[in-house]
């Protein structure tokens, strides 16, 4: 999960600014990074509403992978 997230928050990085070019906002960071959390949260989110709290150990994985995701994605916007 540690490199997969890595990876995938530098690939997103690099999509996106190169899609956006020099028209980069303040808060394009943020932003990324709240787009990314949202995406994994639609994921997520059937299997905490059909399984209750007993799945929380669920939210392991996704949780780790959002963590360094994110983080990747935040640096790279900078």
């Amino acid at each position: 999960m540690l490199f997969v997230g890595g990876i995938a928050g530098r690939f997103i990085g690099q999509l996106s600014k190169q899609a956006i070019g020099r028209r980069r906002g303040r808060y394009l960071p943020q932003v990324m990074v709240v787009m990314l959390i949202l995406g994994t949260a639609v994921w997520v989110l059937p299997y905490l509403l059909l399984g209750g709290l007993s799945s929380l150990i669920l939210f392991v994985g996704p949780g780790i992978f959002l963590f360094v995701a994110g983080g990747a994605l935040y640096a790279y916007m900078k």
